[in-house]
């Protein structure tokens, strides 16, 4: 491949694309027209992830694994403790909006107490949607809580978060280990356990699904 290619490369080595679209097609046909259309989505993030800038990238797989997560598992429902706390702000919110009327007028820093805490459903469910498919995040070295503070501060505020203890390597290895993932998922839900991709000790190596999953290799 030339590197003037739109995405990080294939998946799958080239001599198994028919044995991908023999089952990829009616596994796509098989889904809800909004399940085929998130994962249209998805594959287009993923692409967009490759270039150019590391911020951008790693928000478009964050949202990929988060609007997946969600089209195929329930949200879940908050521990008791969480519930609690959740209603005792909003409470509180009510009160302080009494006071301050003028403050605030559109919800803004009100949603985004109450949403904080929406992050603890959201996490699992992406967890819940990983493991449909044998994916284990952490052994695949996915941080999720990294990844979702590195989506949070690009979306607000169009930057990667301060941490002096996470430089530049770090981070892009965390995109490349999501998307990898996260293209795992894909194939597997589209039908597809055959051969795939991986990188065996800084080469591009063919290797069977379930090697992939075992977090022995690496993501190309």
């Amino acid at each position: 491949m030339s590197g003037d290619e739109l995405g990080p490369g294939l998946a799958i080595p080239s001599h198994m694309l028919d044995n991908f679209i023999a089952t990829a097609l009616p596994s796509m046909e098989s889904l809800l027209p909004e399940q085929q259309a998130l994962i249209r989505l998805a594959t287009m993030y993923i692409n967009l992830s490759e270039r150019p800038y590391l911020d951008t990238r790693l928000l478009a797989i964050m949202q990929a694994w988060e609007f997946l997560s969600m089209a195929w598992v329930e949200k879940p429902t908050l521990p008791a403790d969480l519930l609690c706390l959740r209603s005792r702000v909003k409470r509180l919110l009510r009160d302080w909006r009494q006071d301050h009327s003028s403050s605030d007028p559109d919800g803004f820093w009100g949603s985004r107490l109450v949403s904080a805490l929406d992050w603890h459903g959201l996490q699992q469910q992406v967890e819940e949607f990983a493991s449909m498919w044998n994916i284990d995040l952490r052994r695949l070295g996915v941080d999720l809580t990294l990844l979702r503070r590195v989506r949070d501060s690009v979306a607000h505020t169009g930057r990667l978060p301060e941490a002096p203890s996470v430089d530049a390597e770090s981070r892009f290895n965390l995109l490349r280990n999501a998307r990898h993932a996260l293209r795992l998922v894909l194939l597997q839900l589209l039908g597809y356990r055959n051969l795939v991709v991986v990188n065996e000790n800084g080469w591009k190596a063919t290797k069977r699904m379930e090697e992939a999953l075992s977090g022995k290799y690496g993501a190309v």
